[in-house]
């Protein structure tokens, strides 16, 4: 299956590892973000559209910034010009999931997080070219989004 073999072939890091590589080469940035935020001391909610379209946006907006404090994106010397962003799923239970579901709340949470970062200058499409959701497989003990930030030559 080409899709499982993309994500074989990135070699992804342990939960909050990073990974930068640079010089002349084209940047690759690579990180953990939660698939679940703690919303208050006893309730967490899932980072899903699901979740999104119902929360109240006092809660949304919390969510956010937790979202973005729990995540730790490595730091550039230079922001890219542009980029493309995978996002690898590994969730907890063997439920089936909707990728478009999370994806499109986390991916939103995270380029917003790139750009506070200054990873990005923003987070629109003359700079995020291509956005990819792809199921990573299960990890009971560990899920989590792994996202890969791949520079892109915009010669």
């Amino acid at each position: 299956m080409e899709i499982m073999s993309q994500a074989i072939a990135y070699g992804l890091p342990e939960k909050n590892k990073q990974i930068i590589q640079g010089g002349t080469k084209m940047q690759t940035i690579k990180f953990s973000v939660p698939l679940r935020i703690g919303v208050s001391k006893t309730k967490t909610v899932p980072m899903n559209m699901n979740w999104y379209r119902n929360a109240h946006y006092r809660t949304s907006n919390a969510a956010k910034i937790k979202f973005s404090d729990e995540i730790n994106i490595p730091e550039l010397d230079v922001p890219l010009a542009a980029c493309k962003i995978t996002f690898v799923f590994y969730y907890g239970s063997a439920r089936r999931q909707d990728i478009d579901n999370s994806l499109s709340v986390i991916a939103k949470f995270t380029q917003d997080s790139l750009v506070a970062a200054k990873v990005i200058l923003d987070d629109d499409y003359t700079i995020v070219r291509q956005v990819t959701g792809i199921y990573g497989g299960l990890d009971r003990k560990n899920p989590r989004c792994e996202v890969i930030v791949e520079e892109l030559n915009v010669s």
